[in-house]
């Protein structure tokens, strides 16, 4: 029974972060994602010359960061881990 109310206690603090972070972080990230892709664009673009969207770069950075965090999650097997492995 005290399981069954933990995984029930997990699932609405999941809900309710990701709920928080949908209503109220979203705007903040766009914003962020925004001006990395106009620093990206000035620098790839303008100063290196080279074709590339910038759009792609943040794309290709976010998947070495959860490459790397998977990485390290399969050498420890600590969920901890993952997360420090991605920073």
């Amino acid at each position: 029974m005290n399981e069954l109310i933990l995984r029930i206690t997990l699932s609405v603090l999941t809900f309710m972060a990701v709920f928080i972070f949908i209503r109220y972080g979203w705007h903040s990230l766009r914003s962020i994602i925004a001006r990395q892709e106009q620093s990206y664009e000035r620098v790839l673009n303008q100063q290196l010359m080279f074709n590339i969207q910038p759009r792609l770069i943040i794309w290709l950075a976010i998947a070495c960061v959860l490459f790397c965090g998977s990485v390290t999650y399969l050498i420890s097997r600590h969920y901890g881990w993952f997360i420090a492995g991605a920073f």
